[in-house]
Protein backbone atom coordinates (compact mmCIF):
# COMPACT_ATOMS: atom_id res chain seq x y z
CA UNK A 1 0.00 0.00 0.00
CA UNK A 2 2.67 2.19 0.96
CA UNK A 3 4.85 1.72 -2.49
CA UNK A 4 1.75 2.44 -4.23
CA UNK A 5 1.24 5.70 -2.88
CA UNK A 6 5.02 6.33 -3.65
CA UNK A 7 5.57 6.57 1.05
CA UNK A 8 9.27 5.44 0.92
CA UNK A 9 9.51 6.31 4.81
CA UNK A 10 6.54 6.95 7.57
CA UNK A 11 6.08 6.83 11.50
CA UNK A 12 2.44 7.87 13.08
CA UNK A 13 1.39 7.99 16.32
CA UNK A 14 -2.08 8.01 17.75
CA UNK A 15 -4.30 10.30 19.36
CA UNK A 16 -5.87 8.70 22.50
CA UNK A 17 -8.53 10.79 24.67
CA UNK A 18 -10.49 8.75 27.80
CA UNK A 19 -12.86 7.75 25.50
CA UNK A 20 -10.18 5.95 23.20
CA UNK A 21 -8.50 6.27 20.23
CA UNK A 22 -9.72 9.29 18.00
CA UNK A 23 -7.43 9.09 14.82
CA UNK A 24 -3.92 9.13 13.97
CA UNK A 25 -1.00 12.18 13.02
CA UNK A 26 2.04 11.22 11.77
CA UNK A 27 5.21 12.15 8.99
CA UNK A 28 5.50 10.88 6.10
CA UNK A 29 8.43 10.37 3.10
CA UNK A 30 8.36 10.37 -0.88
CA UNK A 31 11.97 11.03 -1.50
CA UNK A 32 13.79 9.14 0.56
CA UNK A 33 13.87 6.01 3.13
CA UNK A 34 14.76 8.22 6.10
CA UNK A 35 14.56 6.61 9.86
CA UNK A 36 12.97 10.01 11.72
CA UNK A 37 15.18 10.77 15.05
CA UNK A 38 14.50 11.90 18.03
CA UNK A 39 13.61 15.03 17.70
CA UNK A 40 11.02 14.61 14.28
CA UNK A 41 9.34 11.76 17.34
CA UNK A 42 8.92 14.29 20.26
CA UNK A 43 7.83 16.85 17.84
CA UNK A 44 4.86 14.45 15.75
CA UNK A 45 4.16 13.43 19.95
CA UNK A 46 3.64 17.58 20.58
CA UNK A 47 1.45 17.58 17.65
CA UNK A 48 -0.40 14.31 18.45
CA UNK A 49 -1.35 15.94 21.93
CA UNK A 50 -2.22 19.33 20.54
CA UNK A 51 -4.59 18.05 18.03
CA UNK A 52 -6.23 15.70 20.69
CA UNK A 53 -6.73 18.53 22.82
CA UNK A 54 -8.00 20.43 19.65
CA UNK A 55 -10.40 17.83 19.50
CA UNK A 56 -11.64 17.04 22.86
CA UNK A 57 -11.68 20.68 23.07
CA UNK A 58 -14.61 20.66 19.98
CA UNK A 59 -16.13 18.16 21.76
CA UNK A 60 -16.57 19.27 24.60
CA UNK A 61 -17.40 23.18 23.66
CA UNK A 62 -20.37 21.34 21.11
CA UNK A 63 -21.60 19.20 24.55
CA UNK A 64 -21.64 22.72 27.05
CA UNK A 65 -23.79 24.12 23.76
CA UNK A 66 -26.38 21.48 23.99
CA UNK A 67 -26.38 21.27 27.64
CA UNK A 68 -26.76 25.30 27.64
CA UNK A 69 -29.67 25.11 24.64
CA UNK A 70 -31.20 22.09 26.87
CA UNK A 71 -31.15 24.75 30.42
CA UNK A 72 -32.08 26.82 27.88
CA UNK A 73 -35.07 25.16 26.66
CA UNK A 74 -36.29 24.27 30.12
CA UNK A 75 -35.96 28.09 31.57
CA UNK A 76 -37.82 29.14 29.10
CA UNK A 77 -40.58 26.75 29.48
CA UNK A 78 -41.14 27.69 33.24
CA UNK A 79 -43.91 29.85 34.43
CA UNK A 80 -41.86 31.04 37.74
CA UNK A 81 -39.78 33.92 36.43
CA UNK A 82 -35.85 33.21 37.04
CA UNK A 83 -32.72 34.84 36.80
CA UNK A 84 -29.59 35.34 38.57
CA UNK A 85 -27.48 38.47 40.44
CA UNK A 86 -24.07 39.07 39.57
CA UNK A 87 -23.49 41.66 42.44
CA UNK A 88 -26.66 43.36 44.17
CA UNK A 89 -26.65 46.04 41.58
CA UNK A 90 -26.29 43.68 38.18
CA UNK A 91 -28.34 41.25 36.39
CA UNK A 92 -26.86 37.87 34.83
CA UNK A 93 -28.74 35.95 32.93
CA UNK A 94 -32.75 35.54 33.20
CA UNK A 95 -35.04 33.81 31.64
CA UNK A 96 -38.07 34.67 29.25
CA UNK A 97 -40.61 34.37 31.85
CA UNK A 98 -38.92 37.54 33.71
CA UNK A 99 -38.37 39.72 30.62
CA UNK A 100 -41.79 39.38 30.19
CA UNK A 101 -42.57 40.56 33.56
CA UNK A 102 -40.69 43.59 33.40
CA UNK A 103 -42.14 43.90 29.01
CA UNK A 104 -38.58 44.14 28.03
CA UNK A 105 -36.41 42.35 25.91
CA UNK A 106 -34.17 39.98 27.37
CA UNK A 107 -31.00 41.79 26.19
CA UNK A 108 -32.05 44.95 28.08
CA UNK A 109 -31.68 43.42 31.11
CA UNK A 110 -28.96 40.47 30.99
CA UNK A 111 -25.74 41.53 32.05
CA UNK A 112 -27.34 45.31 33.12
CA UNK A 113 -27.12 47.20 35.91
CA UNK A 114 -30.79 47.07 37.38
CA UNK A 115 -30.74 51.13 38.04
CA UNK A 116 -30.61 50.96 33.80
CA UNK A 117 -34.09 49.52 33.50
CA UNK A 118 -36.10 49.87 37.09
CA UNK A 119 -37.35 53.20 38.14
CA UNK A 120 -35.15 54.81 40.95
CA UNK A 121 -37.68 53.80 43.70
CA UNK A 122 -37.82 50.55 42.71
CA UNK A 123 -34.02 49.78 41.61
CA UNK A 124 -33.48 51.18 45.50
CA UNK A 125 -35.66 48.77 47.50
CA UNK A 126 -34.08 45.98 45.07
CA UNK A 127 -30.57 47.03 45.95
CA UNK A 128 -31.33 47.11 49.04
CA UNK A 129 -32.70 43.40 49.61
CA UNK A 130 -29.93 42.04 47.29
CA UNK A 131 -27.54 44.12 49.45
CA UNK A 132 -28.41 42.09 52.27
CA UNK A 133 -28.15 38.67 50.50
CA UNK A 134 -25.07 39.35 49.32
CA UNK A 135 -23.54 40.41 52.54
CA UNK A 136 -25.60 38.06 55.27
CA UNK A 137 -24.79 35.18 52.91
CA UNK A 138 -28.18 33.44 53.57
CA UNK A 139 -31.22 32.79 51.75
CA UNK A 140 -34.28 35.87 51.82
CA UNK A 141 -37.86 36.10 50.47
CA UNK A 142 -38.75 39.58 49.77
CA UNK A 143 -42.07 40.88 48.28
CA UNK A 144 -41.61 44.03 45.77
CA UNK A 145 -43.51 45.90 43.89
CA UNK A 146 -42.47 46.49 40.71
CA UNK A 147 -43.37 49.36 38.06
CA UNK A 148 -43.64 47.76 34.40
CA UNK A 149 -42.74 49.90 31.23
CA UNK A 150 -46.68 49.82 31.15
CA UNK A 151 -46.90 52.16 34.31
CA UNK A 152 -48.81 49.54 35.78
CA UNK A 153 -47.16 48.13 39.11
CA UNK A 154 -47.33 45.31 40.07
CA UNK A 155 -46.51 42.27 43.33
CA UNK A 156 -43.40 40.32 42.73
CA UNK A 157 -42.49 37.58 45.53
CA UNK A 158 -38.62 36.67 45.26
CA UNK A 159 -36.99 33.78 46.65
CA UNK A 160 -32.98 34.95 46.69
CA UNK A 161 -30.73 31.86 47.34
CA UNK A 162 -26.55 32.50 47.38
CA UNK A 163 -24.06 30.28 45.89
CA UNK A 164 -20.77 30.30 47.90
CA UNK A 165 -17.40 30.17 46.41
CA UNK A 166 -14.78 28.26 47.44
CA UNK A 167 -13.35 30.66 49.98
CA UNK A 168 -16.93 31.61 51.31
CA UNK A 169 -17.80 34.74 49.28
CA UNK A 170 -20.52 34.64 47.36
CA UNK A 171 -20.36 33.98 44.17
CA UNK A 172 -23.97 34.51 42.74
CA UNK A 173 -27.56 35.05 43.81
CA UNK A 174 -29.97 33.25 42.16
CA UNK A 175 -33.89 34.73 42.04
CA UNK A 176 -37.06 32.81 41.70
CA UNK A 177 -40.19 35.18 41.40
CA UNK A 178 -44.12 34.89 41.49
CA UNK A 179 -46.32 37.35 40.34
CA UNK A 180 -48.60 37.37 43.50
CA UNK A 181 -50.23 40.78 42.39
CA UNK A 182 -53.65 39.29 42.06
CA UNK A 183 -53.42 36.85 45.41
CA UNK A 184 -52.89 40.25 47.13
CA UNK A 185 -55.57 41.74 45.54
CA UNK A 186 -58.06 38.89 46.40
CA UNK A 187 -56.42 39.02 50.26
CA UNK A 188 -57.27 42.56 50.76
CA UNK A 189 -60.81 42.28 49.09
CA UNK A 190 -61.64 39.45 51.84
CA UNK A 191 -60.09 41.48 54.31
CA UNK A 192 -62.07 44.12 53.42
CA UNK A 193 -65.54 41.90 53.25
CA UNK A 194 -64.19 40.54 57.18
CA UNK A 195 -63.90 43.96 57.87
CA UNK A 196 -67.42 44.65 56.76
CA UNK A 197 -68.74 41.37 58.07
CA UNK A 198 -67.36 42.17 61.28
CA UNK A 199 -68.71 46.43 61.30
CA UNK A 200 -72.35 44.78 60.36
CA UNK A 201 -72.26 42.16 63.06
CA UNK A 202 -71.29 45.13 65.92
CA UNK A 203 -73.98 47.72 64.57
CA UNK A 204 -76.62 44.29 64.41
CA UNK A 205 -75.66 43.86 68.21
CA UNK A 206 -75.87 47.28 69.04
CA UNK A 207 -79.06 48.04 67.59
CA UNK A 208 -80.34 44.71 69.10
CA UNK A 209 -79.04 45.98 72.75
CA UNK A 210 -80.81 49.18 71.68
CA UNK A 211 -84.20 47.84 71.07
CA UNK A 212 -84.25 45.55 73.71
CA UNK A 213 -83.57 48.70 76.03
CA UNK A 214 -86.22 50.35 74.26
CA UNK A 215 -88.57 47.64 74.58
CA UNK A 216 -87.80 46.54 78.29
CA UNK A 217 -89.66 49.94 79.65
CA UNK A 218 -92.85 49.69 78.19
CA UNK A 219 -93.33 46.35 78.98
CA UNK A 220 -93.00 46.62 82.43
CA UNK A 221 -95.10 48.99 82.77
CA UNK A 222 -97.78 46.97 80.91
CA UNK A 223 -96.48 44.09 83.32
CA UNK A 224 -97.12 46.40 86.36
CA UNK A 225 -100.97 47.37 85.19
CA UNK A 226 -101.55 43.85 84.49
CA UNK A 227 -100.48 42.57 88.16
CA UNK A 228 -102.42 46.00 89.98
CA UNK A 229 -105.39 44.78 87.82
CA UNK A 230 -105.56 40.94 88.53
CA UNK A 231 -105.45 41.90 92.29
CA UNK A 232 -108.10 44.19 91.74
CA UNK A 233 -110.49 41.74 89.98
CA UNK A 234 -109.32 38.87 92.82
CA UNK A 235 -110.99 41.30 95.72
CA UNK A 236 -113.91 41.64 93.61
CA UNK A 237 -116.92 39.85 94.44
CA UNK A 238 -118.18 38.62 91.36
CA UNK A 239 -114.57 37.04 90.72
CA UNK A 240 -114.82 35.66 94.49
CA UNK A 241 -118.64 33.66 93.91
Amino acid sequence: LLKRKGIKAIVTLPLMTDAGCIGFVGFDSLSNADVFGRAEIELLKVLAQAFTNLKVRARNEAELRQVSAERGMLLDTMSAQVWYLKDPGTYGLANRAHAEFLGLPREAIQNRKLTEFLPPDVAAVCLRSNGAVFAERRAAQTQEWVTLKTGERRLIEIFKNPFLAADGSVAYVVCVGQDTTEKHRLQAEMLQAKEKAEQIARAKATFLAAMAHELRTPLNVILAYSQIMNRECAECPQKKN
